[in-house]
């Protein structure tokens, strides 16, 4: 039977069916064929729904070894609300994100701490990255390497002396210049010997080339209450002679010194 003397003969048991019995026919025949559209439109529906749903993160926070069951959604939600308030972006197309997900340990030995180390590299290398917050041992490791922004070039005068007594600071004159061209033995006894070493980060005055670079978290009532680092100091944990404590940062690449000084502000009223 030709093509079209098929069609034609389709068409009129068509007619003379039920409409149940229309639905069955045509179930029967191109359920498979209806099931992969579906499909098709199904993720078509998704993949277009999401890009209109996307928004420009306007200020990111990596958290790093943070409490999350301290640090829940909730909080993060009424951080992220009100600094986007503050900031005044446009809600439609802006956020703000604090990003918990990452863990990283201070001799930074485990597959996660590369991956860590990998994907804060991406993000500062982008300009992705606006601040940091992490305990006392790995905020060191990044200070070490240039991350962040020197309050003195950041704050206002006002800011600089009132925030003054929780300023982090790190010795310059420690950083070294070729790190990467040290055999995997010394690297491995220089990070020892800074571990091994007691330095007070709050006095500038044991240091050779002090420069503030960071605020502690006893400074700031909301990030302490929030009990995102609380776990240090119950643990007994210390850092070069020191308990550990959280620092945040400001990154060096930001693309938001204003909003910076606003995120400061909002944190360390």
């Amino acid at each position: 039977m030709a093509m079209i003397d098929e069609i034609k003969e389709q068409t009129r048991k068509m007619k003379e069916m039920t409409p149940k019995q229309k639905w069955d026919y045509f179930w029967g025949y191109y359920k498979f064929h209806v099931l992969f559209i579906a499909v098709i439109l199904f993720f078509l529906i998704t993949l277009t729904r999401d890009i209109l749903k996307s928004k420009e993160t306007v200020f990111y926070t990596a958290m790093i070894n943070a409490n999350t069951d301290s640090v829940t959604e909730e909080v993060l939600a009424e951080w992220n609300g009100e600094l986007e308030e503050i900031f005044g972006v446009n809600t439609k197309k802006e956020e703000v994100c604090f990003d918990t997900s990452y863990n990283m340990s201070n001799d930074r030995s485990s597959q996660f701490d590369y991956t860590t180390m990998q994907k804060l590299m991406v993000m500062a290398g982008s300009q992705s990255l606006d601040a940091m917050i992490a305990n006392t041992g790995v905020f060191e490791f990044y200070a070490q390497a240039s991350f962040f922004t020197p309050l003195e070039q950041l704050l206002t005068p006002e800011q600089y002396e009132r925030l003054k007594p929780y300023f982090y600071y790190t010795d310059y004159a420690t950083m070294p210049d070729d790190d990467a061209n040290l055999e995997m033995e010394e690297q491995e006894a220089l990070e020892t010997a800074k571990k091994a070493a007691v330095i007070d980060h709050h006095d500038p005055s044991t240091m050779e080339n002090p420069v503030a670079v960071g605020l502690f978290l006893e400074g700031s009532q909301k990030l302490t209450q929030s009990g995102a680092y609380a776990l240090l100091a119950d643990s007994g944990q210390t850092y070069q002679g020191y308990p550990e404590n959280g620092v945040v940062g400001i990154a060096a690449g930001t693309r938001y010194a204003d909003y910076a000084l606003q995120y400061i502000d909002y944190f360390f009223e």
